[in-house]
Formats: C-alpha cells, sequence, structure tokens
C-alpha cells in the first residue's frame, strides 16, 4: 500500500496533527482528520486508515474499512477474526 502522497514531516505532525508518535527515528505515524498515517524512512507505508502498528521495518498491521491487514516485507495478509 506503499504510496507516493504528500506527508507531513514530524516536525509538522508534531504542530497540525491530532495525535502523532515516534517509534524510532524516521519512522512515525499521525492522526490528521480522523486517519492515521505511517512513515517509515520518508516513505508512506499506508495512509488514511483507521488504525495502524508499527513493529519493526517492515512489518506493520493497518485497519482500513473494518478490515485488518499485516504486511511484512511488501507482502500484504489479511488477517481474519
Amino acid at each position: 500500500m506503499t504510496t507516493e502522497t504528500k506527508f507531513l514531516t514530524l516536525e509538522e505532525a508534531k504542530e497540525k496533527a491530532d495525535y502523532w508518535h515516534e517509534y524510532e527515528s524516521g519512522v512515525y505515524v499521525y492522526k490528521l482528520d480522523g486517519k492515521y498515517t505511517l512513515i517509515e524512512n520518508g516513505k508512506v507505508l499506508v495512509d488514511g486508515v483507521d488504525l495502524v502498528l508499527w513493529y519493526k521495518e517492515g512489518v506493520y498491521l493497518y485497519q482500513k474499512d473494518c478490515k485488518r491487514f499485516e504486511v511484512k516485507n511488501g507482502i500484504t495478509t489479511e488477517i481474519y477474526n
């Protein structure tokens, strides 16, 4: 789900976002207008989702439209409850 979307820098997120969290240097998430964006080393990994959790480089989970997905090194798998 990597995109070329314009995103907020960490400093911009600190000022403008409703919520932000820095996982480690270069990896952060922010919430703006009710949706989350995850940035990893200058790349948007996922944008406009309902929930996102980052675990380590290339590994994260996100939820969109009541469906959950896990991404590991570019491979996306839907997680069924």
